[in-house]
């Protein structure tokens, strides 16, 4: 095996690793906060109401995969999962609750996998 060809390998693919990873994310479209369920170990779950008829079609890519519960688009934060550390779980949980009070609107950022919808960054707008 030649050596250095497999290191500039292996360090092409950490460094790519996360702009492949990035292109899979997508987002939301802003809507409504109609809940946010907290867990017991920290996680949550923010749901959205369906989305206006200018993000339809941002709805109609998170309906089929991020509905939790009929009628609302569900994300999910798990502190240390899915790249959100404990810092900031807790930052996505406090711009969620002052989205939910303020009746303000979140567009998500979020990666579809397993089956659920992982939320990656969330942008607070009236």
């Amino acid at each position: 095996m030649n050596i250095p060809f497999f290191r500039f390998s292996l360090m092409l693919m950490l460094i790519s690793s996360p702009v492949i990873a990035s292109a899979a994310s997508l987002w939301s479209g802003a809507a409504r906060v109609v809940s946010v369920q907290v867990q017991s170990r920290g996680e949550f779950i923010i749901n959205l109401e369906a989305a206006s008829e200018s993000t339809q079609a941002d709805q109609e890519k998170t309906e089929e995969n991020c509905s939790l519960t009929e009628g609302t688009r569900s994300f999910l934060v798990y502190p240390q999962q899915h790249n959100v550390t404990i810092n900031g779980a807790k930052a996505l949980l406090s711009t969620a609750m002052i989205a939910f009070s303020t009746a303000n609107k979140l567009d998500i950022r979020y990666a579809q996998a397993d089956g659920y919808c992982w939320v990656e960054q969330i942008l607070l707008s009236k």
